[in-house]
C-alpha cells in the first residue's frame, strides 16, 4: 500500500496522503480519509472556485495519476469532503526542499549535544510528519538517557 505521493511542483496533481492507512479507524471499513493539498500558482488559481469546483479539480488530477493501489474513489460523491483555503499557508516550498530538510539532523550531529529535532518541518508538511518527527526525537532523547544511565 501507500500513505503519501508527492508530484513535481510544475505538475496539477496534488500532494495525497491517506491517513487511514496508519489510523484504520479513521473511516468505515473499505473507506479511505484522503487529504489532497496542492500549492504555489495551482493553489492561488483554485482559490476563487466554489467547494464542488475545486474537489472535482483536485479528484481529477489525483485520478490522472493515482498510485497503485490507491483508495481514490472512483466518483465524486465520498462521505463527506471539506475544502480549506488559506492564502497565507500556501505550500511555497521549493524542489529539493524536503530533501535538504532530511539531512539536517545528519549534518548538526554531533555539534550541538542534547538537541532533538521535531515538528511537521523535519518530513512531510502534516500533521502526520509532525507526530512522527516528534515521536522519533522523543525515542532519540530517551536512548540517550538510558546510555547514560547504564
Amino acid at each position: 500500500g501507500w500513505h503519501g505521493a508527492l508530484f513535481p511542483e510544475h505538475d496539477d496533481t496534488p500532494l495525497l496522503l491517506d491517513r487511514s492507512v496508519f489510523l484504520p479507524a479513521c473511516a468505515p471499513p473499505g473507506k479511505a480519509l484522503l487529504d489532497l493539498l496542492i500549492g504555489r500558482d495551482r493553489a492561488k488559481e483554485l482559490i476563487p472556485l466554489d467547494d464542488e469546483e475545486i474537489k472535482r479539480e483536485m479528484l481529477g488530477a489525483a485520478r490522472r495519476k493515482a498510485p497503485p493501489g490507491s483508495a481514490l474513489p472512483e466518483d465524486d460523491e465520498g462521505l463527506f469532503y471539506r475544502v480549506y483555503r488559506w492564502e497565507e499557508a500556501l505550500c511555497m516550498g521549493t524542489p529539493g526542499m524536503l530533501a535538504a530538510l532530511a539531512n539536517v539532523p545528519e549534518q548538526l550531529a554531533g555539534r550541538i549535544d542534547n538537541l532533538f529535532l521535531a515538528g511537521d518541518y523535519m518530513g512531510i508538511p502534516s500533521v502526520n510528519g509532525a507526530l512522527a518527527s516528534g515521536e522519533r526525537a522523543a525515542g532519540q532523547a530517551a536512548d540517550l538517557l538510558a546510555s547514560r544511565v547504564n
